[in-house]
């Protein structure tokens, strides 16, 4: 059992201390794991609030809509909304949350929180098939929950820290994260629906299938990948730039130059 909590867990750390050595001013560990275990303590709620709506969504009993609204009703918004609310009810409001890059860091730690639990559950529950599922979560899940919590981030930035004149609502930052959640899963489930029901997927359907979830997932890493590496260019430049334009940005940004020497 040690392996296997392990082999699920594993890959989310790993993901987080790739992108927390991306931040040139590191954040503070207390913020970073209170985010992490609250990402991590989600996934109760999230089953709570998945449980009717998966109810709602089996009654239609259709072979394409059924398994597209539970992939955006039991998944995708019930999941990105909580992470939603631990980024702008717990990370917003806390002080060090104090640049752009911060965003990202938080957003990839309450997703990757959130990724670890989720991937413990399936792996252990796996049997005899559980390397198998931990290795697939790891080249997919994970990486896929991380990216979400980026983009997420980047659009709070953009939200919280982009010019008045160009800034952007904060709806964003929950609606595309949704979105691309849902079109992930979509096909995930259609096949899976398929195969409960005693069927099997052709070459050509199981192909087309892969291709879409493969898709939606490159689009999610690239975007996360560009973003951070954007944002992490930019750190220092922000940092001046806020201090110059007021000056009680001092403390923080003396702080943060302060740290990463």
């Amino acid at each position: 059992m040690a392996v296997m909590v392990l082999a699920a867990v594993g890959p989310a750390l790993l993901f987080l201390w790739l992108v927390l050595r991306q931040d040139r001013f590191p954040e503070p560990a207390a913020p970073v794991l209170t985010t992490f275990v609250l990402g991590f303590a989600i996934i109760p709620v999230v089953i709570l609030l998945a449980w009717p709506l998966d109810t709602w969504a089996a009654r239609v009993n259709d072979p394409v809509w059924t398994p597209v609204m539970e992939a955006f009703l039991t998944a995708a918004v019930p999941e990105e909304v909580l992470k939603f609310a631990v980024l702008t009810l717990y990370c917003l409001r806390h002080r060090h949350f104090n640049e752009p890059m911060d965003a990202i860091v938080y957003g990839v730690t309450a997703s990757l929180g959130f990724a670890a639990l989720e991937n413990v559950l399936y792996v252990t529950q796996a049997g005899d098939d559980w390397t198998a599922t931990a290795i697939a979560r790891a080249l997919t899940a994970v990486p896929g929950h991380g990216a979400l919590g980026a983009v997420m981030g980047l659009l709070l930035a953009k939200a919280r820290f982009g010019p008045p004149e160009r800034r952007w609502p904060l709806a964003w930052a929950l609606v595309v994260p949704i979105l691309l959640h849902g079109l992930y899963d979509a096909p995930l489930l259609w096949a899976e629906r398929v195969r409960a029901a005693g069927g099997e997927l052709t070459d050509n359907q199981g192909l087309m299938m892969g291709a879409a979830v493969f898709a939606v997932l490159f689009v999610e890493v690239a975007w996360a990948w560009r973003a951070l590496r954007r944002l992490r260019a930019g750190q220092q430049d922000w940092i001046e730039a806020a201090h110059r334009a007021a000056p009680v940005f001092e403390d923080w940004a003396t702080e943060k130059r302060d740290r990463d020497r």
